[in-house]
């Protein structure tokens, strides 16, 4: 949030340390956002250009926690977790105010909180470089709860956070 928030220019972007995203996604994410109207634009690992070779207990994780968080957040981006995505600075600024997640929900957070604030999410198809080689810092149980937990309590914010914008 600092970083975002110390940022200059008009389109910020963000990936993850591990650099497991192909860096070519880059300027697609800039352009998607001047080309085509859309306030943020995401990398994706689950659209079907996307080139993705995950450790299948993975992905199976992966794919389920996007579709519990379509289902529940009324959401319709398909990938939350992409470590790559851009913003219009003025509309991360916005939303930044409102989110309480400091951990891997964020991302989900920021996102399901900008469409509930109206403005449009572009995903665009990721490629993801050999994490085989690496070691993950993803630990599944405390992870799987903790994520778990945050779409419960986005969950039971999702009208009355909807229900405020709307007044506003």
């Amino acid at each position: 949030n600092n970083a975002i928030k110390a940022a200059r220019g008009e389109i910020i972007v963000y990936i993850d340390a591990d650099l497991a995203i192909d860096l070519d996604l880059f300027p697609k994410l800039v352009s998607a956002i001047k080309d085509n109207n859309v306030d943020i634009a995401v990398g994706s690992k689950h659209l079907p250009d996307s080139v993705v070779d995950y450790p299948k207990l993975r992905r199976l994780f992966s794919k389920g926690y996007s579709f519990l968080a379509r289902l529940l957040l009324g959401s319709y981006v398909r990938d939350y977790q992409c470590g790559f995505k851009a913003f219009k600075k003025d509309v991360i600024l916005d939303v930044l105010p409102n989110v309480k997640s400091q951990k891997w929900s964020w991302d989900t957070e920021v996102l399901v909180k900008s469409q509930w604030m109206g403005y449009k999410v572009m995903e665009l198809p990721a490629r993801v470089l050999n994490i085989y080689d690496r070691e993950s810092k993803v630990h599944l149980v405390k992870d799987v709860k903790n994520m778990g937990s945050e779409l419960i309590r986005l969950t039971f914010e999702r009208f009355r956070f909807k229900k405020k914008c709307q007044q506003q």
